[in-house]
């Protein structure tokens, strides 16, 4: 394999034009090594190979609607609730990446409030800062303010889209307070209740605070997870699926098999848990134009990442087939599905890798 290819770094396995190569896995951090043979190539006037300008067409064009793409969708834009000390850091940095949230990397929007986009990620994240019992009503007044531009903007891609509600479960407490912020402040906006911390209480605790939140009865609820963002402890107080105490625990595997009869859930404790199921709602409750880059921005699930890659390569042959077009020659329709399928896994440097990958696969099989 190639300098610059690294196999054990799988995403979308190049096409092979003749030969079996394996697969080829690529990611924004390789760089885009080019054999003389290669460069020769690239390098080379459409006189001298008539192959030239129908590589550069196809570069040229699938440049384009990548482009055209990337520009085209919406970043989502979450707003991150909770009591100093939830976690809420810790969550965000274990959805989107160990450096999302990084300490001194927030651009201040309030007292209250920061906003975190590193390079690389497409999404928004509005961290509230500071929230306790007694600085509330400016906390509220602050907030109601900067939520009402975003209301308001013009450009529709500034609007809040959902709200992560983050629950401190080592002290396993939803406060009055609390309850009259996600009342007043947040009822307009999709909400899930984020019980953090999770390894930290007993299963009786996370049964009682999610019954105090079921209990208010917020319409625009859209549930409570029990998650761990950063698990500091290893051995499990109960099942991770169903809360259940009914279970055993395998020490040198770190398994936990529920004895449940309504669950029977088999588990891994790792350093996360219950992240897949937030993901999972909040994508849906994300208009169309900003899933794709949630999905493309969260490291938590490949399902629902191949999901989306599967329906898109499923919508492409549909209308393909509708149509009747040819396949071999290069379409919108085929451009637009590419485009998907790199964004989906950050490729942002695509329209090199597909010329490196052409300029090799051609020479091979000149010289074989």
């Amino acid at each position: 394999m190639r300098e610059g290819i690294k196999e054990e770094e799988t995403g979308v396995s190049m096409t092979n034009l003749k030969g079996a190569r394996g697969p080829s896995r690529l990611t924004q951090s390789d760089p885009i090594d080019l054999d003389d043979d290669d460069e020769e190539f690239i390098d080379m006037s459409p006189e001298d190979s008539p192959l030239y300008s129908e590589v550069e067409s196809v570069v040229h064009e699938l440049s384009a609607s990548f482009q055209n793409l990337s520009t085209s969708l919406k970043r989502p834009n979450i707003l991150l609730v909770g009591k100093t000390g939830s976690g809420k850091s810790s969550l965000v940095n274990a959805v989107f990446g160990s450096k999302f949230a990084a300490t001194g990397t927030g651009e201040p929007i309030t007292r209250h409030l920061e906003k975190y986009s590193p390079e690389g990620k497409s999404v928004n994240v509005y961290d509230t800062k500071g929230l306790e019992h007694g600085n509330h009503i400016d906390f509220i007044r602050e907030t109601e303010g900067f939520l009402r531009s975003l209301k308001e903007a013009d450009d529709l891609r500034e609007q809040l889209h959902v709200v992560w509600y983050v629950i401190d479960m080592s002290h396993a407490r939803f406060q009055p307070f609390e309850i009259t912020i996600c009342r007043t402040l947040l009822s307009r906006t999709p909400l899930c209740f984020v019980l953090n911390k999770e390894d930290t209480a007993t299963s009786e605790q996370v049964r009682s605070v999610s019954r105090v939140v079921a209990e208010q009865k917020f319409e625009n609820c859209k549930g409570i997870f029990g998650v761990v963002s950063d698990r500091k402890n290893y051995s499990p107080e109960f099942c991770p699926h169903c809360k259940g105490t009914n279970f055993r625990f395998r020490q040198r595997t770190k398994e936990v098999l529920c004895d449940e009869p309504d669950c029977g859930q088999r588990s891994v404790i790792s350093s996360t848990s219950g992240l897949e199921d937030l993901v999972k709602e909040t994508i849906k409750q994300l208009p169309d134009l900003a899933i794709l880059s949630f999905i493309q921005a969260q490291q938590v699930t490949e399902k629902e990442r191949l999901l989306v890659a599967k329906k898109a390569i499923i919508d492409c042959a549909f209308v393909a087939r509708r149509k009747r077009y040819i396949l071999s020659q290069p379409t919108r329709l085929i451009l637009n599905m590419a485009s998907k399928l790199a964004l989906l896994w950050g490729y942002r440097l695509i329209p090199s890798i597909v010329t490196q990958e052409i300029a090799h696969q051609y020479f091979v099989t000149k010289n074989q």
